[in-house]
């Protein structure tokens, strides 16, 4: 079996037009003051900071397998002022910034564009825009399908007859933004493509949205309301204003790597034109919601079928993807390579003595020390071409 391989100022709002620009101000003053969106920009997920804090949060994460994922976007857990605050969140459709992950503010993503003009790959200004667009009508229509989710109970208390009045009042006009912004139907898949001259982020909001048709369908079925940590929201209008936060982010998320992976071809086409045409096709997974590790959880359990699965990774930092996945898969042998391994890593990875094996060396280093073949190799150490291509070939 081949070792599966992973590797790890503010945007002009211009596309929405005047109106709909207007509407998302006064929705999203309405949910709360500016500070309280900006006043945290990394949680204690961020895993690059202290350590310590890292480890703690990871423990309080639920064990069972791909549950940690949905945690961030638990409602349950979750007080109504930080739900209105993670789906209005100014941070998620601008390019230049990273955004909340998790509605308590715990995890963050990791990458932002660095410039406005950074890509110039053709047409990379309309996918800019486009991406932008799309990501703000998500949020628009998150922020509408909440409010409408928590004014239902205070109107109708627990009345079955006023709640399903209410929930389809709110459907039918957001149905109707929906079926503009759906455009022509997109076949489902759960990776996208990317080549230089494909319009990949195109096929990627298309087959973002549906993912989305999954929370319309089941608007008339379960539960009429969902609790949440200080009330109540009508579940239909609630579960679909989570999933478009989510698919708001992983718009912006995905859109990203596609566009990183153009840019670095057309980098190599300038320095290497005898490469074009020689170049592969790139996929990735676009279902998967999270932190890197989390990512990373999901591919690992689709290798799962019961024997032993083993996994290196280039890079080690604060020790979370391993902490993360040792504790859901008891199957997991574990092996860590980084020049610098902290003593405040290595005390928490002795739970896992007799799976976990840590290097303090470069991945060249560990592999010699190595002999049989890997399932998994993650690779998320020093981001310049020569330390990467070291590991690529170390795996």
């Amino acid at each position: 079996m081949q070792p599966l391989v992973a590797s790890a100022s503010p945007w002009p709002k211009r596309a929405m037009g005047a109106a709909l620009g207007a509407r998302l101000t006064i929705l999203v003053g309405a949910v709360a003051e500016e500070a309280y969106f900006l006043g945290q920009r990394e949680g204690a997920l961020h895993c690059l900071g202290s350590c310590q804090q890292c480890h703690q949060s990871l423990q309080l994460l639920p064990r069972r397998r791909l549950e940690a994922a949905q945690h961030h976007t638990e409602l349950a857990v979750t007080r109504l002022q930080d739900v209105e605050a993670w789906l209005a969140a100014p941070e998620v459709c601008d390019l230049l910034l990273m955004f909340p992950v998790d509605m308590r503010r715990e995890a963050w993503s990791l990458a932002a564009m660095p410039a406005e003009d950074y890509l110039a790959f053709r047409g990379a200004g309309q996918d800019m825009q486009r991406t932008v667009e799309y990501c703000q009508a998500l949020q628009l229509m998150s922020v509408f399908a909440w409010q409408g989710a928590v004014r239902a109970p205070q109107m109708c208390g627990q009345d079955s007859d006023c709640l399903s009045t209410a929930r389809d009042t709110a459907f039918a006009v957001l149905a109707r933004r929906w079926k503009d912004l759906r455009g022509p139907e997109a076949p489902p898949a759960p990776w996208a493509e990317v080549a230089l001259g494909r319009n990949s982020t195109a096929q990627l909001l298309q087959q973002l949205l549906s993912l989305a048709e999954e929370a319309w369908q089941a608007k008339a079925q379960g539960e009429a309301l969902r609790s949440l940590a200080d009330g109540a929201a009508e579940a239909a209008l609630g579960n679909l204003a989570v999933q478009l936060g989510r698919n708001a982010r992983l718009a912006m998320e995905h859109a990203r790597t596609i566009w990183g992976l153009k840019q670095l071809m057309l980098e190599l086409f300038e320095v290497y034109p005898n490469l074009q045409g020689q170049m592969p096709s790139f996929r990735f997974q676009t279902r998967f919601y999270g932190r890197h590790f989390d990512v990373l959880e999901a591919l690992l359990d689709s290798l799962d079928k019961g024997q032993e699965l083993r996994m290196a990774e280039l890079g080690v930092a604060c020790g979370p993807v391993g902490l993360h996945l040792l504790a859901r898969f008891p199957q997991l042998r574990y092996f860590g390579a980084d020049p610098t391994i902290k003593e405040e890593v290595r005390d928490a990875y002795k739970p896992y003595a007799d799976r976990a094996q840590l290097f303090a060396s470069t991945s060249e280093e560990m592999h010699k020390q190595l002999d049989d073949v890997m399932d998994f190799v993650f690779i998320d150490g020093p981001h310049t071409y020569a330390n990467v291509r070291n590991d690529f070939l170390a795996k």
